[in-house]
């Protein structure tokens, strides 16, 4: 499993953060899963799930943990 916490928002720019997703999945060995929660960026970072072929996409309703608004987005790989 990956998991990744309010970090990957802080990438400038959306190309680097697509590729900074796209590269966390390569990690993922089959049936492996990924998680990212984040402040922003979250459906963003579903489309990358979607485009890479992970299953079971899931993104949660917007959440104020640590009274930050966040979300999570979770995945698997076939």
């Amino acid at each position: 499993m990956i998991v990744s916490s309010f970090c990957i928002h802080a990438v400038a720019s959306r190309k680097a953060r697509n590729k900074a997703v796209a590269d966390l999945i390569k990690l993922l060995r089959p049936g492996g899963q990924i998680a990212i929660l984040d402040i922003l960026h979250t459906n963003e970072y579903k489309k990358v799930f979607e485009q890479q072929g992970l299953i079971n996409i899931r993104r949660s309703p917007m959440k104020f943990l640590y009274c930050m608004p966040s979300r999570y987005v979770i995945a698997e790989k076939k």
